[in-house]
């Protein structure tokens, strides 16, 4: 029943189910920021013409934010990427995997936590806009190198102070698994990682609309006033899944 009523994007829903998994079980198996970053790599490549690649509420969202993914797909899209990361978590339990979770160091304030992770999910997201999305960009070979490289560069600066998460699900999702093993969630981590990753998402999105949409509006007026036909110059997600077509 789940898979008939999103039928149409039922292709697209279990590429983000498997992507998301594998970033989440190997996050969890490795506990390490290349071992993460390379399999976000993998699996935005193997994914990008299926789903757009996402695997990330906050990525997810910010698309849907700045037009550039419909509504329709934007909440399957996040409830199918936090089952998988659920699901990771129950196999990496089944592994032998005990007491995996992401939380802030002890000693960090929230505060500062919170803007660690706002300001790596920004330059993740940013990332994401425009070298997949920009249409100056498009047909580049490196876009998952460069989102996989922002994880990396995150992780390593602010990783001992925030978690260094920069995803929604990753952050949540062993909290959530918490509640069917009877374990106490940490709520603060619950609201650091909700919240944070998402302002980043939208901050990417405005700035993206600050320095592409714009120009790409001039564009458009300048190529009118000289009747000559225009193309508009950035993709949207619709886009990336066509072009494997």
């Amino acid at each position: 029943m789940v898979l008939l009523l999103f039928f149409p994007m039922t292709k697209a829903l279990l590429m983000e189910f498997i992507g998301t998994f594998f970033l989440m079980l190997v996050v969890a198996i490795s506990g390490n920021a290349i071992a993460a970053a390379l399999m976000l790599t993998l699996m935005i490549y193997i994914g990008v013409h299926v789903s757009g690649g996402q695997y990330n509420p906050a990525v997810t969202f910010a698309l849907f934010v700045a037009g550039k993914l419909a509504h329709e797909r934007m909440i399957p899209y996040i409830i199918v990427q936090f089952l998988a990361g659920i699901a990771a978590m129950g196999v990496f339990a089944f592994m032998g995997g005990k007491n995996f979770m992401v939380r802030p160091a002890e000693n960090a304030l929230f505060l500062q936590a919170v803007i660690a992770e706002i300001l790596f999910t920004f330059t993740l997201v940013l990332t994401v806009f425009m070298t997949m999305i920009d249409k100056k960009s498009q047909g580049n070979s490196y876009f998952g190198l460069a989102v996989g490289l922002n994880v990396v560069l995150g992780a390593f600066a602010v990783g001992g102070l925030s978690g260094g998460v920069f995803n929604p699900v990753v952050g949540i999702a062993p909290q959530l698994f918490r509640i069917f093993t009877g374990n106490t969630v940490v709520l603060e981590a619950v609201a650091l990682y909700a919240v944070a990753p998402v302002i980043g998402g939208l901050m990417a999105a405005v700035a993206y609309k600050m320095l592409v949409h714009q120009e790409v509006e001039h564009h458009e007026k300048k190529e009118d006033t000289k009747n000559k036909h225009h193309h508009a110059s950035d993709l949207d997600v619709e886009a990336l899944i066509s072009s494997a077509s």
